[in-house]
């Protein structure tokens, strides 16, 4: 019994793991984005990728945007999966919890 209840928290564990909408997802070779409907990724001038959300309905993708930084190497993607913390706003598609992460 042990065993089985162990077992049902770590599928519980993975599923809530999987990428949803708003959130991070990430592109082996591109970068890290967020899971947005393909129109509102497209609206906001980014490019969408499939396979990356999975679990989700088949107009939501990962979203890919570069947003400007000095470095030219600042990435939309949720607050909260920034590394660095520091964002700016007004630059990427999708909710306001999505900004121009900088690295």
């Amino acid at each position: 019994m042990k065993l089985t209840t162990s077992l049902f928290a770590i599928f519980l564990t993975l599923g809530v793991a999987q990428a949803a909408l708003n959130g991070p997802c990430n592109i082996p070779g591109v970068g890290p984005g967020t899971c947005l409907h393909t129109s509102t990724c497209a609206n906001g001038g980014g490019g969408s990728f499939s396979g990356y959300c999975p679990n989700d309905p088949a107009d939501v993708r990962c979203c890919f945007k570069r947003c400007p930084d000095t470095l030219g190497s600042g990435r939309c993607r949720p607050v909260a999966s920034c590394p660095s913390g520091r964002t700016l706003t007004g630059y990427c598609p999708g909710p306001s919890t999505v900004r121009c992460c900088l690295p």
